[in-house]
């Protein structure tokens, strides 16, 4: 996945990678875990590139052969980083979503 952020002059992206172990349970549900790993660059005032470790799950249900819904949940731990002259920061963040999907 590729991400951008912006906000008041902070500028990161960040690419991940997270792949899944899927077990497949009745009724047309799947559910996911596994790893991830990523890396953030940033430009706010100094560049700083910052490597990620991730852990997430979710669960997916199929409406029928093309169609399904689900949500998901990531922790990222991040390595600490100084965007700021004097200033340690760490960018530890979790994320949650819910997805509709359509398969072509």
């Amino acid at each position: 996945m590729l991400e951008h952020f912006y906000n008041n002059g902070l500028k990161m992206t960040q690419f991940e990678f997270n792949p899944y172990y899927i077990v497949t349970m009745q009724n047309g549900v799947e559910w996911g875990f596994g790893p991830g790993w990523g890396v953030i660059w940033s430009d706010a005032g100094k560049s700083d590139t910052v490597f990620t470790a991730q852990a997430g799950t979710g669960i997916k249900y199929n409406l029928n052969a093309r169609t399904f819904i689900g949500a998901d949940a990531r922790y990222q731990w991040t390595q600490s980083t100084q965007l700021a002259a004097g200033v340690a920061e760490t960018l530890d963040n979790y994320r949650t979503n819910v997805k509709i999907g359509y398969r072509f």
